[in-house]
């Protein structure tokens, strides 16, 4: 009976990941309307990381894990930044080469 309680919590912390990971596809789901996969690519490459910091490197767990917090966060910054930067530059595109080249009298 005492190995009963550890595989009760073992189960539903996995459960409750397994909830939420399903909870943001759903989300992501039925506000766009495609399945986006990049929750489960994050999540891989952030347990990936937090192995090979904790294991491999002899980082203690709590500081680890703060890593990879910051390293997955700053991944979406970065997409962030790089959406930001690209409706920039199809602005730019519109406004000084495709406008003027429509408006231009034909040959």
């Amino acid at each position: 009976m005492s190995d009963f309680w550890p595989f009760v919590i073992a189960g539903l912390t996995t459960g409750s990941l397994y909830g939420l990971a399903a909870m943001g596809l759903v989300l992501t789901y039925k506000t766009s309307g495609i399945f986006n996969f990049a929750h489960g690519a994050i999540a891989a490459g952030a347990a990936y990381i937090f192995f090979e910091l904790n294991t491999r490197n002899d980082i203690s767990w709590p500081i680890a894990a703060l890593i990879v917090m910051v390293a997955t966060e700053a991944d979406r910054v970065a997409s962030a930044a790089f959406l930001l930067s690209w409706g920039f530059l199809n602005f730019f595109w519109l406004a000084l080469v495709r406008r003027p080249i429509v408006a231009a009298p034909s040959l």
